[in-house]
């Protein structure tokens, strides 16, 4: 099968995979494994429809932290790459400053990482604005969600169809559709689930 002749449709499952298994993707065919879910979706899809092989930018100096500098949790220190860490002293401080409803969120991080590629690093304050516009046309049904948000999107479909369905029941039936397209995509490319990585 030639690499030009993947369609779109055909390679939908790509967005069900786990980091670890697009990372078993990129290996098989060659591609580096550096980068997030969305970085390497980016990559697979690249290299099968159009036979490129697309590397992960690295972010702005300006946007990356450095050594031996200090970036107290205050609302107005840069948040940095290499430096900023989803973790409960960071979630507590951020819940100070939005509330308790504050949580990390998909569409939180990518803000973050287009502020980084931007050489244009956000302070906290900054993305606590952010997140509480975001979390407003969420509540609002108005947000936009990204095809690598599979599970995000599938829990809205599933909810919206089945309203009543208990946490577990959505739980069972995202495992069981990720799994198919995890199946059918490693099938298709011809790979082993099971390669080291």
């Amino acid at each position: 099968m030639a690499i030009t002749s993947f369609q779109d449709n055909q390679l939908k499952g790509l967005y069900y995979l786990s980091v670890g298994e697009l990372k078993t993707v990129c290996m098989s065919l060659g591609l580096s494994k550096k980068g997030g879910k969305g970085d390497l979706i980016v990559r697979v899809i690249a290299f099968l429809k159009k036979g490129e092989k697309v590397e992960t930018v690295p972010f702005p100096e300006n946007s990356c932290f450095q050594p031996n500098v200090s970036y107290p949790l205050l609302p107005l220190t840069p948040i940095l790459f290499g430096n900023y860490k989803n973790d409960l002293r960071t979630r507590r401080f951020l819940k100070s400053m939005i509330g308790p409803h504050f949580h990390f969120t998909a569409s939180g991080q990518d803000w973050i990482k287009a502020r980084w590629r931007e050489g244009n690093p956000p302070t906290y304050a900054e993305f606590a604005t952010f997140w509480k516009a975001d979390f407003n046309k969420k509540q609002e049904g108005i947000s936009e969600l990204k095809p690598e948000w599979a599970y995000l999107t599938f829990v809205r479909d599933y909810i919206a169809a089945h309203p009543d369905a208990p946490k577990i029941e959505i739980t069972n039936a995202w495992e069981k559709t990720r799994a198919a397209e995890a199946k059918k995509i490693f099938e298709l490319l011809e790979i082993s689930e099971n390669l080291p990585l």
